[in-house]
């Protein structure tokens, strides 16, 4: 599930980290399998060197992308891993159920910094510059100094979990969507509300940005995509995406396009402006829980149920197993 990242200054976000964790690394032997199930969430570093994933049985696998090889576990979380997004080519976020955020180096393979202050399950994570921000089933959002950890503010009112968090840059906003039905825009500089976007008829499970269009794509359990214009805060498309839940969403690097995946296994690729469907994969007959894209969108990366971790091509039909 890309996102598109600023990175954070390596001087500023690890200078300031007090030592190393208990936390440890060890190499994925070859007759191992990375992920013992489900596999929750992926991420590829900003030079496409370095793939990361997480998953419920509480590890980080690093995979090396052009070799499609696991290299490393992360072992740190006590609960199941829920997301990950790189600062840099360097230093990897990552969320998880045992309420924390963890920050690695990985040049050492090592956690530098935990972010403590949630109460339940961490499940949303972004980060833009020095700003963090996350979301939890305490129905909470925290926006967090990358630098330090210190919690900037806290922003409450969603009536449910907090299941996805945005920036929209552009806009000075943050994007939040809850298993209460509703998307939500707050004020980045002060955390006020600024509009609740209703239209959905089930938990919203992901979202996704394009500065390029203004648009906020939205997915949800009753596999429905809204596309949502953001200066005017109306929907602007609704697409019939996949049959079951969407699990997550990715805008391409050119801001144009978006892949989206989903209960029933497949990829699909998608116009932003009109809605028209560019691609459809065959499915993998297991949930497809998250997708990111390479920074030369030549690749699409993938994690799912049963340890799944793949990849396919913008013109692939056929998703290739790495795990």
């Amino acid at each position: 599930m890309q996102r598109f990242i600023t990175p954070v200054s390596r001087r500023g976000i690890i200078g300031a980290a007090a030592g190393y964790l208990a936390c440890h690394a060890v190499p994925v032997r070859a007759d191992e399998r990375p992920h013992r199930s489900i596999v929750n969430c992926v991420a590829v570093s900003p030079e496409g060197t370095v793939m990361a994933t997480g998953g419920w049985d509480t590890r980080i696998v690093l995979w090396d992308t052009a070799e499609r090889k696991p290299r490393q576990v992360l072992s740190g979380h006590r609960g199941s891993v829920s997301y990950l997004a790189f600062a840099d080519q360097k230093h990897l976020l990552s969320a998880s159920w045992d309420t924390q955020l963890k920050l690695w180096d990985l040049q050492s393979n090592s956690a530098v910094r935990s972010f403590e202050g949630h109460r339940e399950n961490v499940s949303a994570l972004a980060i833009d510059g020095d700003v963090i921000v996350s979301g939890g089933w305490d129905r909470e959002i925290i926006m967090w100094e990358a630098t330090t950890g210190q919690i900037i503010r806290r922003i409450s009112g969603h009536q449910e979990q907090v299941l996805a968090v945005a920036f929209l840059r552009k806009h000075g906003l943050l994007a939040s969507a809850s298993y209460d039905l509703t998307v939500r825009l707050w004020h980045r500089d002060d955390g006020r509300e600024a509009t609740i976007l209703e239209g959905h008829g089930r938990s919203v499970n992901c979202l996704a940005v394009s500065d390029v269009t203004g648009s906020l794509i939205s997915g949800a359990t009753d596999g429905e995509i809204i596309v949502w214009d953001v200066a005017s805060r109306k929907e602007r498309l609704r697409l019939p995406a996949h049959d079951g839940f969407v699990a997550s969403v990715a805008i391409l690097p050119g801001g144009r396009e978006f892949v989206s995946t989903g209960g029933d296994g497949v990829l699909r690729r998608w116009d932003i402006q009109g809605g028209r469907r560019l691609q459809e994969t065959a499915s993998v007959n297991r949930p497809l829980w998250s997708v990111t894209v390479s920074p030369d969108s030549r690749e699409f990366y993938l994690a799912g149920h049963d340890g799944f971790v793949g990849s396919v091509l913008p013109d692939g039909s056929v998703i290739q197993s790495w795990a």
